[in-house]
This record gives structure tokens, sequence and C-alpha cells, in this order.
């Protein structure tokens, strides 16, 4: 009578041939979705500091164009999200909760631009009467 499994497999764990191993493909869109999710929040606060020490005016007009850039970032930023997740989304795979779990914490820096964004334009309002 035969073995149900080969040799080389009587000692190797489940997890190494049930699941097979699948390289991270697009990593670049990863990359670009968190430079579109940080780069937006310290351009938007190094203005609100900048105008708060020196009260030159071209620091309130690069926060204020920095908003529409930040939006069109947020909408770059969740696009390639969608696709990297797409292309590496493998269920019940510790791959696929890593992917899952990069995603849902650069998603998480993207909408937290929203927030900041505000709080800035609060305080940029704000100390714009002060310097007027």
């Amino acid at each position: 009578m035969s073995e149900p499994l080969s040799i080389a497999h009587a000692n190797a764990p489940v997890i190494d041939y049930a699941t097979p191993h699948v390289d991270i493909r697009a990593r670049h869109l990863l990359i670009i979705a968190r430079w579109m999710a940080g780069l937006p929040m310290a351009v938007g606060v190094s203005c609100l500091i900048g105008f708060a020490i020196t009260g030159w005016f071209g620091f309130a007009i690069t926060g204020y164009f920095t908003l529409f850039g930040g939006f069109a970032a947020f909408v770059i930023g969740c696009i390639c999200l969608s696709v990297y997740y797409g292309l590496n989304r493998l269920p019940n795979s510790p791959m696929g909760k890593q992917v899952w779990q990069e995603c849902t914490t650069c998603m998480g820096f993207l909408i937290a631009n929203f927030p900041v964004a505000v709080v800035c334009v609060i305080l940029g309002m704000a100390l714009v009467k002060n310097f007027h």
C-alpha cells in the first residue's frame, strides 16, 4: 500500500504546500499611495507653520493651492491602493492579510488628510485675521 504523502512532503508544514508562494505585485503602487498620503499633509502643515512664524502670505497662498493638490493626491492614492489590493488579494492567506493591513493603514492616512486640512484652514484663517 502506498503512502498518501511523499517523503518530500511528510515533514513540510501544511501551509508550505497548501498555499502557493506568490510575490507581491506592483509594490510601486503602494509606495505612490503612501507618498500621496504624506506629501499634502506635510506641505500643508509646513505652510501653516511657515506662515505663523514669518507672516509671509506666500505660505498662505501655497497652503490654499495645497488643498486642491491634496484632493487630487487623495484620488490618485485611492486608485493606486485599489489596483494594488486587487492585484494582491488572496483570501485566508498571510500575504492577503499583510496586503489588507498595508492598504487600510495607507487609506487611514489618506483620510486623515481631510481633518488635518480643516484644522490648517481654520488656524490659517485666524492667522490671516491677526496679520491683516
